[in-house]
């Protein structure tokens, strides 16, 4: 988030990827929820949907949860490059990752260490 701050990127989310955030921070530390509301209004994300058709779940349904479908469906349908999730068990794993989708799927770390050496910055 503080990289789209900057103007460095643009974040992709879907509705259902912000309410999930924000259920996980009011679980954890309301002073992350509030960091996290700043945050979001410093950089407006660009909204995409997290529908998740028939086809979608036939096709994906088989190696993603169903709670999962509406990330990853709203990371197809927004033309993002990569999808940053926490989830190694059920998104950033070995099976999902080599489903040839158009994006790269990395956890915060993997991205930022990617970062860090891309050329450039």
């Amino acid at each position: 988030m503080r990289l789209a701050k900057a103007k460095l990127l643009a974040i992709y989310a879907s509705k259902y990827v912000l309410d999930e955030a924000e259920r996980n921070l009011l679980l954890k530390s309301h002073e992350s929820l509030k960091l996290y509301y700043t945050l979001l209004s410093e950089i407006s994300p660009i909204i995409t949907s997290s529908k998740v058709s028939p086809a979608f779940e036939r096709k994906f349904g088989k190696f993603v949860p169903a709670s999962d479908l509406p990330i990853l469906a709203g990371a197809v349908g927004s033309g993002t490059e990569y999808l940053i999730t926490l989830d190694k068990r059920d998104l950033a794993n070995s099976k999902v990752r080599n489903l040839n989708l158009p994006f790269l799927i990395l956890t915060p770390g993997e991205f930022l260490e990617w970062w860090r050496k891309e050329p450039g910055r």
